[in-house]
């Protein structure tokens, strides 16, 4: 036989290879010698490295006679400790050799030879009888997880959890590592690192970059991770539907499904369209390499129909070839110094859009407004400003009784009948009353002077009054409170029919003033032509 052949062959029958390199090795033949330890002690073992995961890893090492970790009589509940048994005490040494004090999952792996006089003689007792569980612990944490907390709770959570993190980079930074966190963190706004008590599963993961979602709809927010997935939108020109696109890399946060509560069933999930850099606008922004701006366009909710989101610059073409751009008014853009997210960290501004308002009129007639109550002061109290997920506008106090006297005043010069009140709303009328050809003609009309503005955002009948049944209409403008953190918020009703454009880059918003003024709507947007 020649030599490489005779090399071959005892690679083939080779007991193992070892881990630092070199021939494959042949233990000798014969009795192994009971002075030999073969069993080993390992301690500290992470959560979800249970029996199958021990075997499949340590296996590399050589052959496995026995493997057993410890678990609860009761519960099957893992003890974090357990003993492997190989065939060979060479194997066992090396083992123990080389992964003592082994960082896996976060965890320092204690392993200990065990001498053969010191092994207990019942240790491998019920070794191939699985325990059954009889307490679903992943569902536990995921009830644990998912479990609703109050505004307090989720404050609490989020000091625990940057004290923990602060730890953490202390251990790091004492080893001597110089660690920061990578760009893509830094785009997220990733200020802590995620942990999870359960199984690896989406949205619960550890070592993952940590954030905070929320729902606004209940001012709830809770921890999640930072992900990244395909997704695909589609396409247009304003003219023509174009192609389904998609950006590869798109960074979001996986959240328990409690932060869902308060959204119909079909829901599943939150698209926020703040001023953050992983909002959809900067990400597709960035993707597509077109200007930092997007437009909504809230359909009425009494007419049905369909809206629309156009991320880019225009045209919006409606129906009958009409670009909504020409009618929009523009102001500045304010920013608020302090967080008005359910979860915040120190110095971080707000991410929603505040606006200037500088003056209010009903008919040309002005409400009386103290001042201050309009601009944002150091505390991020007081100012304007735009939110999709309250339904009405909400006013400080002191404004809406100023607002609701001008208002009901100007409303008993018209042929309008004001009826008993239907609580939470605060005026009411016949709609019968309304004029027939649009429904609400007769209504006084709102303005709002802004900031720089050209002239002012003008809200008719339609975006003042809701149908609360087919003999009562009411006036969907609320008391917001003595003390809100801003003095007004601009609800759904009020942008209904409205094109309102955000221009991220030069930091300013558009209004159109109502669409029906225009004779068009919302969901008149021209999705289906072919030029």
């Amino acid at each position: 036989m020649t030599k490489k052949g005779q090399e071959k062959s005892i690679e083939t029958n080779a007991d193992f290879l070892p881990l630092e390199g070199g021939p494959a090795r042949k233990l000798p033949k014969g009795d192994v010698s009971h002075d030999k330890a073969t069993v080993l002690y390992v301690g500290r073992i992470p959560h979800g490295f249970y029996e199958d995961e021990m075997e499949g890893f340590f296996q590399q090492f050589g052959t496995i006679k026995r493997l057993k970790i410890a678990r609860n009589r009761k519960t099957g509940k893992v003890k974090h400790y357990g003993f492997i048994e190989f065939k060979y005490p060479e194997v066992a040494k090396i083992v123990a050799d080389c992964m003592h004090n082994y960082l896996l999952l976060e965890h320092m792996l204690q392993v200990q030879l065990i001498p053969a006089e010191r092994v207990h003689p019942k240790l491998w007792k019920g070794v191939n009888r699985r325990q059954k569980v009889s307490v679903d612990f992943v569902q536990i944490e995921r009830l644990k997880h998912n479990k609703d907390r109050s505004l307090e709770e989720q404050r609490k959570m989020l000091k625990s959890i940057l004290k923990r993190d602060k730890k953490r980079r202390s251990k790091i930074q004492a080893a001597g590592i110089d660690y920061e966190c990578p760009e893509i963190c830094s785009l997220a706004n990733s200020k802590s690192c995620g942990t999870c008590n359960a199984p690896p599963r989406p949205g619960c993961n550890n070592n993952t970059r940590g954030l905070f979602p929320e729902n606004p709809f209940i001012n709830t927010a809770t921890s999640g991770e930072l992900a990244s997935d395909v997704i695909r939108i589609t396409s247009t020109d304003s003219s023509n539907p174009g192609p389904v696109v998609k950006v590869p890399n798109f960074l979001f946060s996986c959240a328990p499904t409690s932060l869902l509560k308060g959204l119909s069933k079909s829901v599943q999930g939150i698209a926020g369209l703040g001023s953050t850099k992983i909002s959809p606008p900067s990400q597709f922004s960035s993707a597509f390499s077109f200007a930092r701006k997007f437009a909504i366009c809230l359909p009425s909710l009494s007419e049905g129909g369909n809206g629309a989101i156009l991320f880019g610059d225009g045209p919006y073409n409606f129906f009958f070839e009409t670009d909504l751009v020409s009618l929009l008014t523009f102001t500045p853009l304010v920013t608020n110094p302090v967080s008005t997210g359910a979860t915040s960290f120190a110095g971080e501004q707000s991410s929603e859009y505040f606006i200037k308002v500088n003056q209010l009129r009903i008919n040309n007639k002005v409400v009386p407004i103290n001042k201050p109550l309009l601009s944002i002061n150091s505390k991020g109290n007081g100012g304007t400003k735009l939110s999709t997920t309250i339904p009405y506008t909400l006013m400080q106090t002191s404004i809406y009784k100023s607002f609701i006297n001008v208002f009901v005043n100007e409303l008993r010069i018209t042929n309008v009948t004001i009826i008993k009140t239907i609580a939470p709303f605060k005026v009411c009328v016949d709609p019968s009353t309304f004029s027939a050809s649009t429904g609400t003609d007769g209504v006084p009309w709102i303005n709002f002077e802004l900031d720089g503005a050209s002239q002012a955002w003008t809200l008719i009948g339609g975006n003042s009054f809701v149908r609360v049944n087919k003999d009562v209409s009411c006036l969907g403008i609320m008391d917001g409170g003595e003390k809100p953190r801003t003095s007004i918020i601009i609800g759904g009703l009020q942008l209904e029919d409205n094109l309102v454009q955000v221009d991220m880059a030069k930091s300013r918003i558009g209004f159109s003033s109502s669409l029906r003024i225009s004779r068009t709507s919302c969901s008149m947007f021209n999705f289906t032509s072919i030029a």
